[in-house]
């Protein structure tokens, strides 16, 4: 199972749902998360097996689209409104 998660801040609680995905459904997860833009906390995710990590800083959208498009995800979890970049316009 391929995951990508458009993602803002990396906290404690969602690395630990990353962890069960890996583990429980062998799941291979990518996160673009902000790594600048409306951070509020100091957190940092420390590396784990199965999850790769993408800031959001180096991704706009036709990266996102390309990554989307090269990672063929079974299913894709985007945050909210808060990202523009993460909700084109159709």
């Amino acid at each position: 199972m391929r995951l990508v998660f458009l993602y803002s801040e990396l906290m404690p609680d969602r690395v630990a749902v990353f962890r069960m995905l890996v583990k429980l459904y062998a799941a291979e997860v990518h996160v673009v998360y902000w790594d600048h833009h409306g951070r509020k906390t100091p957190y940092t995710m420390d590396a784990i097996d199965g999850v790769t990590l993408y800031k959001r800083s180096e991704y706009g959208f036709a990266r996102i689209y390309q990554l989307l498009g090269t990672v063929n995800p079974d299913a894709i979890y985007v945050v909210g409104w808060m990202d523009h970049t993460y909700l084109p316009e159709l």
